[in-house]
């Protein structure tokens, strides 16, 4: 079984009842016929072992990877700040919001948010921009992958204040466009960006603000943190990924 995470059972106010009570009654049913776990990295790894009382000994760790069309480009970068995810609470968009408005009424910041991704649960409050904000703050909805590929490579920066997340592929996939990161410094998140971007924490509005800040007004670390997340997202690949996978497997059959 293959794991990407646990959202429902560690936020079970960040998700529907629904995938809180598969989770919790129908998934905990099912694990014990599991021989073999794939966790997608070592924060998931852990959160399995505390969970479930796994073993150790029969859980491995193999990262995602990220698409090689994910990748930089002679454009110029512009002046606004991207962010995608599912519009949904455990996204953290409404933190994001509230900062990045306060930067735009102190005159810190000019560009403008671009928010990625379809409406998911309960995405009203997040759509609840201030009246003088709402040509500021555009939702794009879903972009396919050649669209998001451009807003990477001619984003300011990446700002991906989530809550929990089992892996964060939009992490990798910013980084690799050479695009600099913010993110938070909880479950895998630090864990995939591995010293390539600026951490928060999630639930501290002023320090999201703070990190917006600095990124904002520092052209040497953009371009710093943009060389160094493309040499971190270069060590994870979708081959990489099936390889190992299978490796598991062969080992699991005694094949």
């Amino acid at each position: 079984m293959t794991v990407h995470d646990l959202t429902p059972l560690l936020f079970p106010e960040l998700q529907t009842s629904r995938s809180t009570l598969y989770f919790r009654y129908l998934l905990k049913h099912r694990i014990r016929y599991v021989d073999r776990f794939i966790a997608v990295s070592r924060s998931t790894k852990e959160d399995l072992k505390r969970l479930f009382k796994i073993p150790d000994s029969q859980i491995d760790v193999v990262y995602s990877g990220v698409a090689t069309h994910f990748k930089p480009s002679a454009s110029m970068r512009e002046d606004f700040l991207l962010a995608v995810g599912t519009l949904e609470p455990r996204k953290n968009l409404r933190r994001l919001i509230c900062a990045y408005v306060e930067l735009r009424r102190e005159g810190k910041i000019r560009g403008k948010l671009v928010l990625v991704g379809k409406k998911g649960w309960q995405y009203d409050d997040i759509l609840g921009v201030p009246e003088p904000y709402k040509g500021d703050i555009i939702f794009k909805g879903y972009v396919p992958d050649k669209d998001l590929v451009r807003l990477y490579q001619t984003a300011g920066f990446f700002v991906y204040p989530s809550v929990y997340e089992g892996f964060g592929l939009p992490i990798l996939e910013a980084m690799a466009c050479g695009c600099p990161v913010i993110t938070s410094h909880t479950s895998s998140m630090p864990e995939v960006a591995d010293g390539a971007a600026l951490l928060v924490d999630p639930y501290d509005t002023e320090g999201l603000k703070n990190a917006i800040d600095t990124l904002a007004h520092s052209e040497t670390l953009r371009a710093d943190m943009g060389m160094a997340g493309i040499r971190r997202a270069s060590s994870f690949s979708w081959q990489a990924c099936a390889d190992q996978t299978l490796q598991v497997y062969q080992r699991e059959l005694g094949s």
